[in-house]
């Protein structure tokens, strides 16, 4: 029996998947726990339509994180924060700080799931740390001022 996957299942696909299965897996798991639907010829055509325009949406985020990228890969980033005379912050920088100074001085939208490593930065000065995006990676160039 073919079915359409609705949700992921472990050990057998990914969702929007057709796959063939036996009856009673089907009725008896997949349909049970709402999981797959019947394999209609209406319902392929629908899953197909899907999978393109998820496809054509994966192709379009892809070009916008190379254009984020290339504009962070140029730029340099200037943060106050408060700490001591010695250089040493009161609390750290993370990731989220520097993604919220990177939208600001980009006007471009950062994804949620920027990573920085370090995790934390806690010296000022000028740093050069790694970015993540998905698969994107960079480097970007930070200075950190004390503001006592």
């Amino acid at each position: 029996m073919d079915v359409i996957l609705i949700a992921s299942v472990p050990g057998l696909g990914k969702a929007g998947e057709i796959h063939h299965v036996k009856p009673g897996y089907a009725r008896n798991f997949l349909f049970a726990r709402n999981l797959a639907k019947v394999a209609s010829p209406e319902a392929i055509a629908q899953a197909k339509e899907k999978a393109k325009k998820q496809k054509d949406e994966e192709v379009k985020n892809h070009a916008q994180l190379k254009k984020l990228q290339q504009a962070i890969e140029k730029s340099s980033l200037e943060l106050l924060a408060k700490g001591n005379s010695d250089g040493t912050l009161y609390g750290s920088l993370g990731a989220q700080d520097i993604r919220k100074a990177l939208q600001e001085k980009l006007t471009l939208r950062v994804p949620e799931h920027f990573r920085i490593t370090p995790e934390h930065l806690k010296n000022a000065g000028e740093q050069n740390i790694d970015w993540q995006i998905n698969s994107l990676k960079g480097s970007l160039h930070i200075i950190i001022k004390v503001q006592q």
